[in-house]
């Protein structure tokens, strides 16, 4: 679950370019997704 909430966004940039010809990912939408990734990881299975 991890590896491909990591990389699914990156894996798949080339895509949204090529089909949308738009940037796909600023930096500031960058650090939001690994910010989301990294509580997802630490905080994610606890329960609530």
């Amino acid at each position: 679950m991890m590896t491909g909430a990591l990389t699914a966004a990156q894996s798949l940039m080339h895509l949204v370019r090529k089909l949308y010809n738009v940037a796909p990912m600023t930096p500031e939408q960058a650090e939001q997704h690994a910010e989301l990734a990294i509580d997802m990881l630490f905080n994610g299975m606890l329960l609530r």
